[in-house]
């Protein structure tokens, strides 16, 4: 699993780079919340997220796909279009299979009401759970997605899980960000409507590829997107 695990958090970080340079520190990524609560330490070598027990599960159910990822320079076109309408990291995250979704819930709450972080959900378009670490008390603050599946049955999944997302929001149009992304990759990634709900598209995703088993996507959010009512209104606490 450490060999799995190095190749994975250096192309992670690399994309992390690749978005926003100043966000790493002497070659180490760490994105936190309110009072400083670390949501994801990601070095060339490790990741640490909110619970230790998180990383198992990450690489617990991998895909059987062979690595394979986009250039570094089809990824900085799209990001000359993207960065300029980039608004804030909302999230990072991921999600992945397991078979005990209720026993995993239970086990959340009980380890994430021994952090700094609150456990949240929000309602979901689809049969899955969606969790979120982190603090809502400044809304602006980013959040970490766990989100649990437990269906395999399509014939796409080992395209889409396990997967870690990078989910940004931006001011741009549904059209714009298929535009760009359309543009950026010359067809070698299509844009996907990741949620749409009541006709409304709110994300759309750029599937960058796979590493050690683990698909890795970036999520872009379109400008209909109102983050302060979710993280106020909408996302419920559960611990």
């Amino acid at each position: 699993m450490v060999q799995l695990e190095n190749k994975f958090c250096k192309t992670l970080l690399n994309v992390f780079n690749l978005i926003e340079p100043s966000w790493l520190v002497d070659g180490t990524l760490n994105i936190n919340t309110v009072g400083n609560a670390n949501l994801l330490e990601l070095g060339d070598l490790s990741i640490k997220f909110p619970l230790p027990s998180l990383k198992d599960k990450l690489f617990s159910f991998t895909s059987p796909l062979s690595d394979s990822f986009v250039s570094d320079e089809n990824f900085k076109d799209l990001m000359k279009i993207v960065k300029p309408a980039m608004i804030r990291l909302n999230h990072i995250g991921f999600c992945y299979y397991t078979t005990t979704r209720d026993k995993d819930l239970t086990d959340l709450i009980a380890q994430f009401s021994k952090t700094d972080l609150h456990l949240y959900q929000e309602p979901s378009n689809d049969s899955s759970l969606w969790l979120f670490a982190g603090n809502t008390e400044d809304w602006q603050k980013p959040l970490f997605e766990i989100i649990p599946i437990t269906n395999r049955s399509d014939k796409w999944v080992d395209y889409w899980l396990p997967n870690f997302q990078i989910d940004i929001d931006t001011t741009l149009t549904a059209e714009e960000i298929e535009n760009a992304i359309n543009q950026s990759f010359g067809g070698k990634v299509l844009p996907y409507k990741a949620v749409v709900i009541d006709g409304v598209v709110y994300v759309i995703r750029a599937r960058l590829g796979v590493v050690s088993g683990i698909n890795i996507s970036l999520d872009l959010a379109t400008s209909k997107r109102n983050v302060e009512y979710l993280r106020t209104k909408t996302i419920k606490k559960l611990v």
